[in-house]
């Protein structure tokens, strides 16, 4: 879930880069401002969307029944932390 919740940023960010770079070259000049900071509806809702999926994966990390023992025994962070380590690190092949 981890690896899913990082994905989900990266595939954010990488988004967010692309259409950024693409009004850039569409809107050059700095008087388009306006028209290069002004996505076009299918762009914003495809951001939204990526924001909505970000936002929720840490609390399906939350829901997680390790995680939930976590947060009753009082090492969450401990706990939260392996996992961010873990995740880290490469997938065994």
């Amino acid at each position: 879930m981890e690896r899913t919740r990082t994905a989900g940023w990266q595939e954010l960010l990488a988004y967010s880069d692309r259409v950024s770079a693409e009004r850039r070259e569409q809107f050059p000049d700095p008087e388009q401002i306006i028209e290069r900071q002004t996505w076009p509806p299918e762009q914003s809702t495809a951001l939204e969307e990526l924001r909505a999926a970000y936002r929720a994966a840490p609390a399906a990390v939350r829901r997680h029944p390790v995680m939930a023992r976590a947060l009753e025994e009082r090492c969450y962070y401990a706990t939260e932390l392996a996992l961010r380590e873990k995740s880290a690190a490469p997938a065994p092949a």
